[in-house]
């Protein structure tokens, strides 16, 4: 009931939650200039106020709405620690006259307070929501939030598990059936911290989900995407607990809140939060630029940079007396397939020029270490060519391999080697070095590589815009599959393969070797070229031709999931170029 006092003023509810003290009633006055609340020992000025029309004021007083437009009140005041059963008064002060309201403090966990504070809600809802932002009222929407159902009619969504991608954010998935376009605000949120990590229907990209587009079939329309991928950037997301402890608040227009609990994220290591985030998306939908630029791209490499990383454990073996003061040193990863190893060094063996070389195969596959030391050990009885072999116990990727053993190797001169490319003629690695040595300002010199059926395959990259990659530019190959001709000429070019890559170790090592940030093994040889490039060093292809039996010395069957590495290691390498790299449409 009111209080004493000029003007009629009653506290329906007073709740205490995090951010402060909030009371919840009516009062006769139009305008309050301020709001004064004494709880306890302690007094303080309300930080918020937003006034609503009660309508069952409105009638018990006989008031109409013209003439008092506003009856119903919220107010928060900055006051913490409060126990239950605290004795609340709060004194308006109005144009008019005073007005004083006394309550006591409820208990936030009593179902009775809850209750009638959401009967009040259609009204306090959509006002509050107006007039401030929601982000600064999530207790009291976290309080009036229920579980999304049936009561919610056609608005429905459901939050993933989110992906941690170190200390920079999360990567989040979901779906969310809108049809009446109700949500205003979908939060995500941490009940451990109570931090808001971010507003998912503010940063989301939508995607196709043919399960949840099945099941609500009648209330989509043609061409609505229901499922959403969002890449929220905020820091703290590496602390233990954070992502166990999530949900999602969805507040409608009409001051309707959904809460759902977000079930703990799984544990992944880096390549598995790779291959899931990679799966959330197809190559073919729709705004596939804008979900690699502003979602997947940011979230795969904070994936890859956060990745714990120690230098790997090396075990060295060496086949054969090894040359003592090498001036080329020929390095070859082995990954899935290791038996290129006998085609090459049969190769090899015929070549009175690697008797001088330096020639390291290097294991970046664990599952493949003991078959191909024990091959290695057959091989090396049967050919007679010294060889080292270098592994360890993880995957580096093409990049992290070639850099290990760059880090060991003695030639003045390094040659990289994929291990499915073979040799034309005998002399090719010295030939190599030499144009290195001789052609003007030459950093890095690549080689012609042919078919099988001695088509040409590689003298060199361009990049082309592709279109069905949202216009990213990929490398392509100039004259791919035409017949080879052999000028005897070194050209000048804007990249080559490290298939087989020439460059003089000095050089690989001002330039930090081969970047590890591109996944597996895609464009971090384009990328070392436009690096070379950018110092100064001219890039050349030799016409010293090799065979390359392309991708073979890696299998793709089944793992659809590589061909998108491909495509993040592409975005990936766009943000990295030189403004006039790309040379064509």
């Amino acid at each position: 009931m009111p209080s004493a006092g000029v003007a009629p003023c009653c506290i329906d509810a007073a709740v205490s939650l995090a951010d402060g003290l909030w009371i919840v009633g009516w009062v006769l006055a139009a305008d309050i200039k301020s709001t004064t609340v004494t709880a306890g020992t302690t007094r303080g000025d309300a930080d918020l106020i937003v006034r609503y029309w009660r309508q069952d004021v409105a009638d018990h007083f006989g008031i109409e709405r013209g003439n008092r437009p506003l009856l119903g009140f919220v107010v928060r005041v900055p006051v913490h620690g409060l126990p239950p059963k605290s004795a609340i008064e709060l004194q308006f002060q109005t144009s008019e006259s005073p007005a004083t309201a006394k309550a006591e403090l409820a208990d936030p966990a009593q179902t009775d307070f809850a209750n009638g504070l959401r009967a009040q809600w259609p009204l306090i809802g959509p006002a509050l929501i107006r007039a401030h932002d929601p982000v600064g009222l999530m207790p009291l929407l976290r309080l009036m939030a229920t579980p999304i159902g049936d009561r919610f009619g056609k608005f429905q969504f459901f939050v993933e598990p989110a992906i941690s991608t170190g200390n920079e954010g999360l990567l989040v998935n979901g779906w969310a059936v809108d049809p009446d376009r109700e949500l205003r605000h979908l939060y995500l949120s941490c009940s451990r911290t109570g931090r808001v990590l971010g507003d998912l229907a503010t940063h989301w990209a939508r995607t196709p989900r043919a399960d949840v587009s099945e099941r609500h079939v009648g209330t989509l329309t043609v061409g609505q995407d229901p499922g959403f991928i969002a890449w929220l950037p905020c820091s703290g997301t590496s602390d233990t607990g954070v992502t166990d402890h999530l949900y999602a608040l969805a507040v409608l227009k009409d001051g309707r809140i959904a809460r759902q609990d977000i079930k703990p994220s799984p544990a992944l290591g880096p390549m598995a939060s790779v291959q899931h985030v990679l799966r959330l998306f197809t190559e073919s939908q729709p705004r596939l630029g804008d979900i690699l630029e502003s979602h997947v791209g940011p979230a795969i490499d904070a994936i890859w940079r956060h990745r714990t990383r120690s230098e790997p454990r090396l075990a060295r073996q060496d086949f054969g007396s090894a040359p003592a003061a090498p001036d080329i040193s020929v390095i070859v990863p082995l990954y899935g397939r290791y038996d290129f190893m006998r085609h090459q060094l049969a190769v090899f063996a015929d070549d009175p020029a690697m008797e001088r070389v330096e020639l390291i195969y290097v294991i970046d596959d664990p599952n493949i270490t003991t078959p191909a030391l024990q091959l290695a050990e057959e091989l090396s009885g049967l050919f007679r060519l010294p060889f080292s072999v270098i592994s360890y116990n993880e995957n580096l990727g093409f990049a992290g391999a070639n850099n290990v053993a760059a880090r060991i190797a003695r030639g003045r001169v390094l040659i990289l080697l994929n291990s499915d490319v073979m040799p034309v003629k005998p002399g090719w690695a010295p030939a190599l070095a030499e144009q290195l040595a001789s052609l003007p300002e030459a950093g890095i010199v690549g080689t012609t590589l042919l078919y099988e059926d001695g088509s040409l395959q590689h003298a060199g990259l361009q990049l082309r815009r592709l279109a069905r990659w949202a216009g990213l530019p990929v490398n392509i190959h100039p004259g791919k599959g035409l017949s080879y001709v052999s000028t005897g000429q070194s050209r000048q070019v804007s990249g080559v393969t490290a298939a087989c890559m020439t460059i003089h170790r000095k050089l690989y090592q001002e330039l930090g070797g081969l970047d590890e940030g591109f996944i597996l093994g895609d464009f971090e040889d384009s990328d070392m070229c436009f690096r070379a490039s950018a110092k100064g060093h001219k890039i050349y292809c030799a016409d010293v031709p090799m065979y390359h039996l392309e991708r073979q010395s890696q299998s793709l069957a089944g793992d659809s999931w590589k061909h998108k590495v491909t495509l993040y290691n592409c975005w990936r390498h766009s943000k990295r170029l030189p403004a006039n790299a790309v040379t064509s449409k």
